[in-house]
């Protein structure tokens, strides 16, 4: 994906249309493809007192994750974490941070969780899952509070279809903040599925006082 000043809808017109266009297995959403074979490069690396970091990169790049022998590791992912980086210029317009976190299986990425720009992309985000996927199995409306006090209507939802499961957090621990994690049906052999928002039950009314006589 390259940028442009007015990128956003041609890209939402891009992933609406993504599954019709990946291959047999294969999934396509916010322009990142699971059940494919994962190709993406390793990002640079350097030694910086006899610990392995990695540098800045200008293009989409990987990162593996864990202890600093994991980190020198040369060989290509099989089964593994990773952290997927993006410049900003191929970032999906409704991710926060440009990273994502990718579960690579037998070679294939299966899975993937980032975070969006939560109330400003909600919509956004939804109305790409609805096309992919149908409307929700669950689905529960909270309320969001700003560090000014302004409250926002969020809300939790929930997909489980025999290609995939998928979880969707409007909002999390801020209101410019959400959470998308998508697994195929490979990686959900290797971990539970999400565990389905509940409404928060209405509070009983406390019972009025009462008077002395």
């Amino acid at each position: 994906m390259k940028a442009t000043a007015t990128r956003h809808t041609p890209l939402l017109l891009f992933l609406l249309a993504a599954s019709r266009h990946a291959s047999a297995g294969e999934m396509e959403l916010f322009g990142i493809t699971l059940g494919a074979p994962f190709q993406v490069q390793e990002c640079p690396k350097k030694s910086v007192g006899g610990l392995t970091i990695y540098d800045d990169s200008a293009a989409t790049c990987f990162e593996r994750l864990g202890s600093q022998e994991q980190l020198r590791a040369t060989t290509a992912i099989a089964n593994d974490a990773v952290m997927i980086r993006f410049p900003p210029s191929e970032a999906p317009a409704v991710m926060s941070g440009g990273a994502a976190i990718g579960l690579v299986i037998d070679g294939n990425l299966e899975g993937c969780t980032f975070n969006t720009r939560g109330v400003d992309a909600q919509a956004q985000v939804m109305d790409v899952l609805k096309q992919n996927f149908g409307a929700p199995v669950s689905y529960a409306r909270k309320q969001a509070q700003s560090g000014l006090g302004e409250t926002f209507e969020s809300f939790d939802a929930t997909w489980t279809k025999p290609e995939a499961d998928v979880l969707f957090r409007s909002v999390t621990a801020r209101v410019d903040q959400g959470l998308v994690n998508v697994y195929t049906a490979k990686a959900r052999q290797v971990r539970p599925r999400p565990a389905e928002p509940r409404p928060v039950a209405p509070r009983p009314a406390a019972a009025p006082a009462k008077t002395g006589s």
